[in-house]
């Protein structure tokens, strides 16, 4: 599908496409699998904004030398370059055939020939990465908009289309009165939505971009699993949520407190936006600007004061031939395209006028336990200075939701075990963490480590679901 040519009307002359090289890697050629999923990335503070690209590395047969980089007889040659897609699947053999599981769909980092094994190496991210690396720029000032509308808005600046992604449904009922985000990452801009809606944000394994709020949940009666392993299999709670017994896991389980995670107290400070009353000047040129003769000329201007809203530019006293011809304002600054008809250069001065938005009249949120203060002594958390977050409403809400998670030791479960690689982020499991004394306890899954080198193992993080 061509989207673009060099102009407009003419009927397009293909010479010749250069097409994609795919190549399949199966077991002979492919070494190891090494991936790591997870939806915090964070450790030692609290679980807010959280986002992260999960990653893959994978060690392929090179005998032939194919993936050496001066190997000018390679089919591959001047080809193992960053952002080659990759996908990757795991699968097994059962009565009714292969069965085949996707790992996800990552774009490669770094390739690696060492001249003294035969093997080569390459890392790879998923498109949180590429998220990562774009510019989110045409933001404006946005009024009344939902959280929901500007991650969407975010989403859609970086090329993704409505099938890429999954917005939670609760940031619709999120409204901000000024919404605008500095020029950021799209990845950045996706984590200050985030923080605000205390939501996650992470791809899963069909590479469409998540933004969850709390622990996904599986409908009971919707991919039901056995309990593997698990000794009083009839006795299971939780028989819509898959099972792991004690002869699934390899080493003793470990059930970190993770103190640092815990508060008692949750300040949360509202960033009100204000506009001013008037109109006043955002934006002068130092001096003038040349604008060559029969030219147009683009202007990119930043306003003095962020952000501005009702911005109008204009030229000061400008020569007869020279004109602004188009503009685009946003939050920060605007792109102004100045026109010179004459047949000689001119100069002009550039001005803009608008209504700055400034942080007038903060309030503050405080959500307490006494109880637990009581006993434990002041643990405080203040939460970041967010944009996003404008009315007392918003930030007592995020106290709220804050201190029922965290004022308790959130009791995580860590394990090593035989893996399954059907089990995605958000899943819920469930676990025999005793089997002499039958206790069991449901994790949402949060971090996982799948490593497969001819056999499979895993490491898993679970986050402990309210009893």
């Amino acid at each position: 599908t061509i989207t673009k040519w060099s102009h407009a009307g003419r009927q397009a002359k293909i010479v010749e496409f250069f097409t994609s090289i795919r190549e399949i890697y199966e077991t002979g050629d492919l070494i190891s699998i090494r991936l790591l999923e997870e939806r915090e990335a964070s450790r030692g503070s609290l679980p807010v904004g959280n986002i992260s690209s999960n990653e893959i590395t994978l060690a392929l047969n090179n005998e032939d030398k194919k993936f050496d980089i001066d190997n000018e007889n390679s089919p591959l040659k001047n080809l193992l370059k960053p952002n080659r897609r990759i996908q990757v699947w795991l699968g097994t053999e059962t009565s009714s055939g292969e069965e085949w599981v996707p790992l996800g769909t990552f774009w490669s980092l770094d390739w690696d020939s060492p001249d003294d094994t035969l093997e080569a190496t390459v890392s790879a991210r998923d498109r949180m990465e590429l998220l990562r690396k774009g510019a989110y720029q045409s933001s404006q000032v946005l009024q009344n908009v939902s959280l929901y509308a500007l991650a969407e808005q975010v989403l859609q600046d970086a090329g993704l289309n409505p099938t890429d992604y999954s917005i939670d449904t609760h940031l619709q009922s999120i409204v901000v009165p000024y919404a605008w985000l500095n020029p950021v990452s799209h990845r950045e801009a996706l984590r200050l939505i985030a923080e605000a809606a205390l939501a996650v944000v992470y791809a899963d394994r069909d590479g469409k971009v998540r933004v969850e709020v709390g622990d996904g949940v599986i409908p009971v009666g919707e991919d039901q699993m056995f309990i593997q392993g698990a000794v009083f299999p009839a006795e299971e709670t939780y028989p819509e949520f898959f099972g792991i017994g004690p002869d699934d896991y390899f080493s003793p389980l470990r059930t970190p407190s993770r103190q640092s995670e815990v508060a008692n107290e949750i300040i949360v400070d509202t960033q009100p936006l204000r506009p001013a009353t008037a109109a006043e000047e955002v934006y002068r040129s130092n001096e003038p600007m040349t604008i060559p003769a029969s030219t147009t000329k683009t202007i990119t201007a930043f306003y003095n004061k962020t952000p501005v809203i009702e911005a109008i530019a204009s030229l000061d006293s400008p020569p007869a031939g020279v004109s602004i011809t188009d503009v685009s304002y946003y939050g920060w600054g605007a792109s102004v395209k100045i026109r010179n008809t004459n047949d000689t250069d001119k100069q002009v001065t550039l001005v803009i006028q608008g209504k700055p938005l400034t942080v007038q009249n903060k309030e503050r949120a405080i959500a307490r336990d006494e109880a637990n203060i009581l006993e434990n002594g002041v643990l405080r958390y203040e939460f970041p200075a967010n944009p996003l977050v404008q009315t007392l409403d918003q930030a007592q809400a995020i106290a709220d939701a804050l201190l029922a998670s965290v004022k308790d030791p959130r009791r995580d479960i860590e394990m090593e075990w035989r893996g399954n690689p059907a089990l995605e982020l958000g899943d819920i499991v469930s676990i025999v963490t005793n089997s002499v004394k039958d206790r069991r306890g449901t994790f949402t899954i949060i971090r996982q480590e799948i490593e497969w080198a001819g056999a499979l193992s895993a490491r898993l993080t679970g986050r402990r679901m309210a009893e």
